[in-house]
């Protein structure tokens, strides 16, 4: 076996040559490195480096524009963007463009996105286990911690792999680098096997990490018991879903060499009833650490119910979780990158000291814009006081701004997460109104707010994205930096788990069963996160069957989780609605000069129509998940690629 060294400053390995063999860079050998307690923690912080950044707009597949939840100018729909890429037949599996597999960057991939190599983590996370017995100023607990830490990311590092790529190869150890070739190179595992061998490693690093846990405030975006259990929920849910539980539709022919099934052809309900279990074992463990649902800290204040609902959906993920009690939503976070550039690209400049502005390039598409529900906690087409044929007729507000009726009478989370024309409470250090009228100047600061399909810096579609700008945050001469309020961005919440449940215990056993002695109907779950949102509970004639239910659910889980990366590479993947949902064309709100007349007194009209497209409306099955570069499927006799690719 070839010795095995690690590079010290950054504590990160270096792609060999294959997915499987990692050649670090020669400045020091692993046993120097853990001769030293703080070199080996060091060596386990380069373990969470492999982890992919959830936050990162420009490269992963699972943040903002390749799915259907928001509109990008020109500017981000460049070549290599998943915006444009992933729709546009710029991806393949010679050129797979964003690779997670193996350190492989495409020759298409900006500078400003990463190339990411998960079994080389795994191979960090097990060469750290192997040698950390070995440390001689650590304590056992300490080493404990560590082990665990490592174990949950092995375990987490597999899961990555199996929601973007499907069925993958399961690594039980480091695989040296003379080893036989069936070992060396092994073939893929069927989905089902993936699912039950990572859950047993989230398992163990459970009970590990629960036995040896000691947390403190710099300890936010580590490893812990209760997200270990709670990502089990999660892929559990995912693989009792259309996609994975018996989807001979798509993937009858997906095969190994040898004729083994990688995909489940027979559907199975217990699927449901096995990730409802491992839903009520992570929200019971949750609730035990004190974990719950976040609820804006109102004492002291004269907030009404309703201004506490709307700062409640507003601060819900942007307040830190420095300690339980700062944000008890916050289960797991991606600390080591701020939420910056997100903010920066999702607001218009409007403090008086503003010389440009941010970009402004990310607007929540028309289709999220309308999947927010009204006051009454109804589908916008549904609500009878509503209005729903004349939504986009321009009405005046509260406050005597005119702006288009569609904008009223809505629910706290659309208010507290999409920025609209006259919008009030549109937050910067200050309760501003937004301006987004085409070549509309801001009074105050003079700057051009309007809306505008052909420019990049411009809103494309009449809509800024606030959830994902913290209130307080501010932009002085196009600066991401100086007024800046950063926030960890959330890996899971205990909103998702409340939602995990609903969708669980209603395929197993529909909206208002209580069969094994739940805790909740799914009816119950879901009306405990519109309660905390200020929203009146699901109607009766939408809790009747399961595949009403299913639909609610499915709305409160867009809703909730707007913007987060669950959308596109996760829900509606699972849930075989991408054809559907991805090849309709992207609206937008255009706001337009017109006469002054008894229909537009103020000059001005709303009018829904067809964004300019910076990506092709079109979706192949293939791209159900990625494909594996050609390079490494070809080095391996006994490895198939995914299909349709």
């Amino acid at each position: 076996m070839k010795p095995q060294y690690i590079l010290l400053s950054l504590c990160l390995v270096l792609a060999g040559c294959s997915y499987l063999d990692l050649e670090p860079e020669k400045k020091g050998t692993l046993q120097e490195v853990f001769e030293d307690r703080t070199s080996a923690e060091k060596f386990l912080y380069g373990c969470y480096g492999y982890l992919p950044a959830s936050n990162d707009f420009n490269g992963e597949p699972q943040v903002w524009g390749a799915g259907d939840e928001v509109a990008l100018t020109s500017q981000w729909g460049t070549d290599w963007h998943w915006a444009k890429a992933a729709h546009t037949g710029q991806i393949s599996a010679a050129e797979p463009l964003y690779n997670y597999w193996s350190h492989h960057k495409s020759k298409k991939q900006s500078s400003r996105c990463a190339a990411y190599d998960l079994y080389g983590g795994i191979r960090q996370c097990y060469t750290f286990i192997d040698m950390v017995d070995g440390v001689p100023n650590a304590s056992d607990g300490e080493k404990a911690r560590w082990k665990a830490e490592a174990k949950f990311l092995i375990a987490y590092f597999h899961y990555s792999l199996l929601r973007l790529y499907g069925p993958i190869c399961l690594v039980n150890g480091i695989i040296p680098n003379d080893a036989p070739e069936e070992v060396y190179y092994p073939t893929r595992r069927p989905y089902d096997e993936c699912v039950s061998w990572i859950a047993r490693k989230f398992d163990e690093a459970a009970g590990e990490l629960k036995a040896s846990r000691a947390y403190s405030a710099l300890d936010m975006g580590r490893a812990n018991y209760v997200a270990a259990l709670a990502i089990k929920s999660r892929m559990l849910l995912y693989a009792a879903s259309p996609l994975f539980n018996g989807n001979s539709e798509y993937y009858a022919d997906f095969k190994n060499k040898n004729g083994e099934q990688l995909i489940s052809q027979t559907y199975d309900k217990e699927k449901w009833k096995v990730a409802l279990d491992a839903t009520e074992e992570a929200i019971a463990a949750a609730k035990q650490e004190g974990y719950k649902l976040f609820q804006f800290k109102s004492e002291g204040t004269s907030l009404t119910p309703e201004e506490i609902a709307y700062q409640t959906a507003r601060n819900m993920v942007t307040t830190l979780p420095r300690e339980i009690s700062d944000n008890p939503d916050m289960i797991w976070v991606d600390s080591r990158s701020p939420v910056n550039s997100q903010q920066m690209y999702a607001i218009r400049g409007l403090t008086n000291n503003s010389v440009s502005v941010p970009y402004g390039g990310v607007s929540p598409s028309f289709r999220m814009v309308e999947t927010f529900l009204t006051k009454n906690g109804l589908p916008i087409d549904k609500d009878p006081e509503f209005d729903y044929p004349h939504r986009y007729d321009p009405v005046q507000d509260e406050y005597g701004e005119w702006t288009a009726k569609m904008h009223l009478g809505r629910e706290t989370r659309f208010y507290a997460d999409i920025a609209y024309d006259r919008a009030h409470d549109y937050e910067l250090r200050g309760n501003w109104t937004l301006y987004l009228r085409m070549g509309e100047k801001h009074p105050v600061t003079k700057l051009t707010m309007g809306n505008d399909p052909n420019r990049d810096m411009q809103t494309i579609n009449g809509y800024l994205a606030k959830k994902t700008v913290h209130p307080n945050s501010y932009f002085p001469n196009n600066s991401v930096s100086n007024g800046r309020i950063d926030w960890a961005w959330p890996l899971i919440r205990m909103t998702e788990l409340y939602l995990n449940y609903a969708e669980a215990v209603n395929e197993a056993y529909g909206p208002n069963g209580t069969a094994g002695g739940l805790a909740l109907t799914a009816t119950e779950a879901v009306n405990k996160i519109r309660s905390r949102a200020g929203m009146p509970d699901v109607l009766d004639k939408f809790t009747g069957d399961a595949l009403s239910m299913r639909e609610r659910i499915r709305n409160e889980r867009c809703v909730e989780l707007a913007f987060e990366g669950h959308h596109y590479y996760h829900d509606i993947r699972r849930w075989k609605i991408a054809p559907q949902t991805m090849t309709q064309p992207l609206m937008g709100m255009y706001i337009e000069k017109t006469a002054v007349s008894a229909e537009y007194p103020r000059g001005r009209r709303y009018i829904r129509r067809a964004i300019p497209s910076n990506r092709q409306a079109n979706w192949k099955n293939a791209m159900y998940y990625l494909p594996f570069p050609a390079e490494e499927a070809n080095k391996m006799q006994n490895f198939v690629n995914n299909e349709l690719w």
